[in-house]
């Protein structure tokens, strides 16, 4: 990152420079800062390293003498107002605050983006490195398991199976290692530009800060970050075998659950007496009441049935 020449202190225009206080926007010596900081008007002043800045920018225009409150879109320049009615007439203008707010709030949404990329890729390998080692697993237990009932002969064949998966799987291994590294090193240098920009924030607002802001937002633009989206896998297809093919060695078989079937229990109805229901009008027997043995429901038979 670029940094400003030496210069002398503006106070005592003797000693080199040390500090640069932001309020006044002036370079002290550390003699001239201790002073400065004595005075009541100026103790609680701001001041940064000099060597840590990146140019000198000004909040006010030295041809005007005015503070600088717009952006000009064609010059890509802070201006004052007297700049507007002079070499910027006619330019487009945008307010310096909204544009630190817009640059601002752009800068958050990348660096959110980005290091959300960063981190799902380390979780993604990460992720796929533990399932690959799963599966490679349980692969070389189920060829183990099945090669044990075999002959002498077919557990030399399922042992070079072996050996051969593993090798293929430690190279694999290896790689997905290599890429956790390189996405951990990815998020370590998104996480390095959130806290440039978490410092920005705690900024006075003006020139300088959006000139730091354009900075940033250049780094943020020139990082780079990569999407693995390819990872290795590996997969088992068991085969029915013969005694002359002992490369297809294995094979597979289904159990069905045994289980019964509930069957519904049969209703029965016991007469339960005959003249229990009667017509109102008549006072006449209606029928005969029926009673499930089971469930206690109870039907009334007419009697013409």
């Amino acid at each position: 990152m670029a940094q400003v020449a030496s210069k002398t202190c503006d106070i005592c225009s003797s000693a080199l420079s040390e500090h640069y206080c932001i309020d006044c926007e002036q370079y002290f010596c550390e003699t001239c800062k201790g002073l400065h900081k004595r005075q009541k008007v100026s103790r609680n002043h701001e001041f940064q390293s000099s060597s840590d800045l990146i140019q000198e920018v000004k909040s006010k225009c030295k041809e005007h003498e005015e503070d600088f409150i717009f952006l000009c879109a064609r010059c890509d320049v802070p201006v004052c107002r007297r700049c507007m009615a002079g070499k910027h007439n006619g330019h487009k203008v945008s307010n310096i605050d909204d544009s630190v707010n817009n640059l601002t709030q752009g800068i958050k949404i990348a660096i959110d983006e980005k290091m959300d990329i960063a981190t799902k890729n380390v979780t993604q390998i990460e992720s796929g490195l533990k399932a690959f080692d799963l599966d490679v697993n349980s692969v070389t237990k189920e060829i183990r398991e099945e090669g044990q009932r075999k002959k002498a002969t077919i557990d030399r064949v399922v042992q070079n199976m072996i050996d051969e998966i593993n090798s293929k799987a430690m190279q694999e291994r290896e790689k997905l290692k290599q890429m956790v590294k390189e996405a951990k090193t990815e998020l370590e240098g998104i996480t390095v530009l959130y806290q440039m920009r978490k410092e920005h924030e705690k900024k006075r607002r003006d020139a300088a800060l959006f000139q730091k802001l354009k900075t940033l937002n250049s780094d943020i633009t020139k990082f780079k970050t990569v999407t693995f989206s390819v990872l290795p896998t590996i997969k088992y297809t068991p085969k029915r075998i013969s005694e002359k093919n002992l490369v297809n060695l294995f094979g597979t078989y289904i159990v069905s659950e045994t289980h019964s079937v509930q069957k519904a229990p049969e209703l029965k109805y016991q007469k339960v007496e005959t003249m229990k229901a009667f017509d109102e009008t008549c006072a006449k027997p209606t029928g005969t009441l029926y009673r499930c043995s089971n469930c206690r429901h109870e039907v009334n038979v007419p009697a013409n049935r």
